[in-house]
């Protein structure tokens, strides 16, 4: 490896330049808070050698006022090796000590983990604070899921992680996908919030039509159903489904709802059975029912 000469001048200290294209890693400063251009110590993590300010390090870490400071055989060698650590997270987590701030969500992820073991308060109190500010991309989903499942009294983190779910088919892909890396108390409480969210949305659609029957002396939704209805084109691709809730009339144990279904459509399924345009479709079923309703393309 190549050596060079610390360039804050305020020691000659040669520090190992495991890669030039990254400034971070041989030590060189141009992005850092003006504190950190003196490297006055290095750490060893997997196959990477970082320069880094122990002062700082240990201003704001137990462990490595322990590590830099302590009665123990670290303290004396040149290089100080961190071990059972994934090397870029770490990396990234030394990176944003030595900043003193969260960057990125992906840096306070990281910081999750390694402030609880590293013990690192300061930093970990900011952590839940900057996320719930801020949004996880789709694909940022599976490594926050397995991130928050290592982290103790982890509740309100998780909350957040799982509000970031687009849908119930993402978390239950990504709980399949990630299910060999995950606690049972999380697969638990992921199973738990899918439960709650089928339980939910039929809540939703029973609000939804209940606030769009109308009232009669007989009685709220008399003579009233609800028609969730589904639209599919010629491949049997669907086309039109959220929020298309309906309410409609029926009487004489038929369903008149052939105003609600596009001219384009020139047939439709419910209950299973298949009826042709303006066709009578007969309705056995309660007042204030949803019955889902398919049109179809033919």
């Amino acid at each position: 490896s190549s050596f060079w000469t610390n360039p804050s001048n305020a020691t000659s200290t040669f520090w190992s330049n495991p890669s030039n294209d990254k400034p971070f890693l041989t030590g060189k400063p141009p992005y850092l808070p003006q504190p950190t251009y003196i490297y006055s110590d290095c750490l060893l993590v997997g196959a990477t050698t970082i320069a880094v300010c122990r002062e700082l390090l240990a201003l704001q870490s137990e462990f490595f006022t322990t590590l830099f400071y302590g009665p123990y055989m670290e303290k004396s060698q040149d290089v100080k090796e961190i071990k059972e650590v994934p090397e870029e997270a770490f990396i990234r987590f030394i990176q944003t000590l030595h900043k003193g701030a969260l960057s990125s969500v992906e840096s306070a992820l990281d910081a999750l983990v390694f402030c609880d073991r590293f013990m690192v308060p300061r930093l970990a109190q900011k952590v839940l604070p900057y996320l719930q500010e801020r949004s996880l991309a789709v694909d940022q989903l599976p490594h926050a899921l397995t991130t928050v499942d290592q982290v103790a009294n982890n509740e309100e983190i998780m909350k957040w992680v799982l509000d970031q779910f687009p849908s119930k088919a993402k978390l239950i892909e990504v709980v399949h996908d990630t299910v060999p890396h995950l606690s049972s108390r999380t697969i638990q409480i992921c199973l738990e919030v899918i439960a709650h969210l089928d339980e939910l949305s039929e809540r939703t659609k029973y609000s939804k039509i209940k606030t769009m029957l109308p009232s009669s002396d007989s009685g709220p939704g008399q003579n009233w159903i609800g028609i969730h209805l589904t639209c599919y084109d010629a491949s049997g691709k669907i086309i039109d489904a959220d929020e298309a809730y309906y309410a409609v009339q029926h009487y004489n144990q038929r369903i008149h709802l052939w105003d609600l279904i596009p001219d384009r459509y020139s047939s439709v399924v419910v209950n299973g059975s298949k009826y042709a345009k303006n066709a009578e479709v007969p309705y056995t079923g309660m007042n204030g029912e949803i019955v889902p309703v398919s049109a179809y393309c033919n």
